[in-house]
């Protein structure tokens, strides 16, 4: 099923960061700026491995592979990267992303 930059962005916590100090903010711009120039994007998670910590807080692990196209162009481009988060519950009973701890930030100029 097909998603948008904002439907990406409900699955990160208010105060997201990453750990190069990359904002929510950033994350939205470059989010919008990807969904405008591709045509297609496309994220393949594998090896994914969660693990508990305190109080409905997980790190969670994975490799991701980044898919996007402009197809009125021929063009493919990927991008490869191993992502460690961390992951909390809220009082609501739904994950969100609270901080990205390691992994490549994938910017469209």
């Amino acid at each position: 099923e097909a998603i948008n930059d904002s439907q990406v962005i409900s699955f990160m916590g208010d105060q997201w960061e990453a750990g190069d100090g990359t904002t929510l903010s950033d994350l939205q711009t470059n989010l919008s700026r990807s969904f405008r120039t591709f045509d297609d994007i496309k994220y393949t998670i594998q090896n994914l491995s969660i693990t508990p910590n305190q109080a409905g807080r997980f790190t969670v692990s994975y490799d991701v592979t980044i898919t996007s196209r402009i197809f009125r162009r021929n063009l493919k481009h990927e991008e490869k990267s191993s992502i460690n988060e961390e992951v909390t519950i809220d009082s609501s009973g739904k994950a969100k992303i609270t901080k990205t701890l390691g992994g490549r930030f994938w910017y469209v100029q």
